[in-house]
């Protein structure tokens, strides 16, 4: 597959996770190469994970590492991690399913369409596409279901349960502007040497001599993600424990006073513990906010739909009647009142209020920007039909501190949904039955 499209499939699925991601690029080598023998490298439950789908995982994660100039750790070091992620996704397909979790066609087609669609395809071509270079479309196809699953258990088992109270985003904006941080985003990189919720003490003291010793490593100049790669029971340990970027009140609340203490470049020198295990913390990076000032539009508009009822002509005699009556000189209110088939303006004389731009449709964006005042548009199509449209003011307002709530809102939730979901996935890993026979 060439670059361009390896890129444009990681960016284009739908929050594929990683594992998902191992599982589904390389499989069609397994069919074009000479068949071997079969074996069992795990067993979940009643579940197995097969040599081959190891293999083909193991492959693509080395040919992601030579695209993106990686170093890669020991292959068994590799085989091992990698199976991790298998096991770890078969047993939350082994949960959806006995929770009677089932993605319907209609949802998979709408899903390939949006990711083909976000790569600039149709989806026959887009099918082409991967066929061309080697893939199975079908295999594909099995993978975006398998992490649409994945992803309705988790927000069933963990997103429910995810409140931010009005009292967390005020405390958080509080300490943000104690710690004059409020507008910096910040690269984490991140080792988890983990552990059961019960583990008892001498384990516990085990994994904290194991962290203790990578501490060593690397003030000894050992790279950071190097040994996450090989030791990080983490997520994201196959990225160098990369976490990306985030903004303070998004960062795990274990780490913020261990991140207050560090410079970029450093790492923490203690072991940080939590009910996963231990951590350690590297700050990679840090950069600043953007300009929190946006343009604003009020404008109304008069929408005449297009659909199985109504007809492209139909809908354009109807905006020549509404042209000719708003040049004789009739009200734009009482049109709107009369013909608009947007409910939720139309008795308000078809005025949207004050909007961001971006608020609105491709189409309709476009026209509401350029548009001078007071003059009403000629009609302009959109995904909903056709819309005369007329602006009437236009704005610059200072959002910091709205934009600045929602951040901090949405940093929290997700903070709060990363770690009840790592907690959620070490849960289902403890309580099920898991062989490994590498």
């Amino acid at each position: 597959m060439n670059n361009a499209l390896k890129l444009a499939l990681r960016r284009g699925l739908i929050g594929l996770s990683v594992a998902a991601t191992a599982m589904l690029a390389l499989t069609s080598n397994a069919h074009a190469a000479p068949q071997k023998l079969e074996g069992i490298i795990a067993l979940i439950n009643d579940e197995v994970v097969l040599t081959s789908e190891l293999d083909d995982a193991v492959t693509n994660i080395q040919a992601q590492f030579k695209q993106n100039g990686g170093q890669l750790p020991p292959i068994s070091v590799l085989q091992q991690k990698v199976l991790e992620r298998l096991v770890l996704v078969k047993l939350q397909l082994q949960r959806a399913s006995q929770m009677g979790i089932n993605i319907s066609e209609s949802q998979l087609n709408q899903a390939l369409t949006n990711i083909a669609q976000r790569n600039n395809m149709s989806l026959a071509d887009f099918a082409k596409a991967l066929r061309k270079d080697g893939l199975s479309y079908l295999d594909f196809r099995n993978s975006v279901r398998e992490e649409l699953t994945v992803t309705q258990l988790r927000r069933r088992m963990v997103d429910s349960r995810i409140q931010v109270t009005e009292r967390e985003i005020d405390d958080a904006l509080a300490t943000l502007s104690a710690q004059a941080r409020a507008d910096q985003s910040y690269r984490l990189q991140h080792i988890l040497i983990s552990s059961p919720e019960a583990a008892s003490p001498e384990l516990l003291e085990t994994k904290r001599a194991r962290a203790l010793e990578l501490i060593e490593r690397l003030q000894n100049g050992e790279e950071f993600e190097q040994l996450a790669v090989a030791y990080s029971d983490g997520q994201n340990a196959l990225e160098g424990g990369d976490l990306g970027w985030r903004k303070l009140t998004e960062v795990p609340s274990l780490f913020v006073d261990a991140l207050n203490t560090l410079k970029v470049g450093e790492h923490t020198v203690e072991p940080i513990q939590s009910p996963s295990g231990f951590h350690l913390l590297r700050l990679a990076e840090t950069r600043g906010n953007y300009d929190n000032r946006i343009q604003e539009v009020k404008a109304r508009h008069i929408l005449v739909q297009v659909n199985q009822v109504v007809s492209d002509s139909t809908a354009r005699a109807t905006l020549r009647t509404i042209q000719d009556r708003l040049d004789n000189g009739d009200s734009f209110a009482d049109l709107a009142k009369e013909y608009s088939d947007d409910s939720g303006s139309k008795d308000k004389g078809g005025d949207l209020g004050w909007q961001d731009p971006t608020n609105f449709v491709d189409g309709f964006e476009d026209a509401v920007r350029t548009l001078p005042l007071n003059k009403i548009s000629p009609p302009v199509r959109s995904q909903f039909g056709y819309h005369i449209i007329e602006v009437l003011e236009r704005r610059e307002r200072d959002a910091t501190e709205e934009l600045r709530r929602l951040e901090v809102r949405n940093d929290i939730a997700n903070r709060k949904l990363q770690e009840e979901t790592q907690l959620w996935q070490r849960r289902l890993l403890d309580e099920a039955y898991i062989e490994y026979r590498l």
